[in-house]
């Protein structure tokens, strides 16, 4: 584990230490609230899965860096995940619809699933982008990056090397998918088996000022202290059995590993209605 030594790092966990010190994560009523929310299907019941999944963001980075253990990053991630699942399950089926807007976070959440190790939930996510409507092929909206992901979560390589020669030969002149031209050469090299051309990415990616873009990619908890985009790729690329090489204190290497947990445990009860 590298150490963040940086003013902005150090702001951010300060930021961690006192949401956690608040009393919210340590309050059982609360976490019991939520559940019961849930369990009930109260109108607001995708807040409270959103919530439970914000304890588990938050206490990630705030045990990681006080405490680092990789199975406990495994865990909260599995947990992070099974709630988007349990989330998209009846009687909740939030996601049930004719057509799913592809926003960009859908993306960036596959890191969550990939830092689990859980097979089974990673599969299950790959099958998102069956509910993104049609401007998720449309190389001109950002729409298309977002289902980048799923297309080479689930090892089409036709269909991606093809998406990505279709938006390198004619970048968006316009508009928010401009600045995904980087990830599309990412996607490009993976769809090839093309290791240098992966690394060649991750390392420009993981330039100062290219991550200062990407910023707002990160939650409340993660931004300075975790290149989340990166984190994401070299994940993607690990779990397609291709390793990367990084040496770069927003990455924790520790993570990498593909190696599964011996045993999952749901945090919540609720969530042990639902085998995946």
């Amino acid at each position: 584990m590298k150490i963040l030594e940086n003013k902005k790092a150090q702001e951010r966990l300060q930021h961690v230490i006192s949401h956690y010190s608040s009393g919210w994560i340590n309050k059982p009523e609360r976490k019991d609230f939520l559940c019961n929310r849930i369990v009930l299907k109260e109108d607001n019941f995708y807040t409270c899965f959103r919530s439970l999944q914000g304890y588990c963001d938050l206490k990630l980075i705030y045990d990681w860096f006080h405490n680092p253990d990789v199975n406990a990053v495994r865990h909260l991630c599995y947990n992070y995940s099974k709630l988007f699942y349990v989330c998209s399950q009846p009687p909740y089926s939030y996601y049930d619809c004719e057509e799913l807007f592809a926003y960009e976070n859908m993306a960036w959440e596959g890191v969550w699933f990939l830092l689990s190790n859980h097979v089974p939930l990673i599969k299950e996510y790959a099958k998102l982008d069956q509910l993104f409507g049609k401007q998720s092929n449309n190389p001109n909206s950002p729409d298309f990056y977002t289902k980048q992901f799923f297309v080479a979560l689930r090892g089409d390589w036709k269909e991606l090397k093809q998406r990505c020669e279709t938006i390198l030969a004619n970048p968006p002149k316009s508009g928010r998918g401009k600045q995904y031209m980087l990830d599309h050469k990412f996607y490009l090299g993976l769809a090839n088996g093309d290791v240098q051309g992966m690394q060649k990415v991750i390392d420009k990616l993981l330039e100062p000022k290219v991550m200062g873009r990407r910023k707002s990619y990160e939650s409340g908890y993660t931004k300075d202290l975790i290149c989340t985009p990166v984190l994401l790729y070299l994940k993607l690329a690990l779990y397609h059995g291709y390793e990367l090489q990084v040496d770069n204190p927003y990455i924790p290497n520790e993570w990498l590993p593909m190696t599964p947990l011996d045993e999952y445990v749901d945090e919540f009860d609720f969530m042990k209605n639902y085998k995946i």
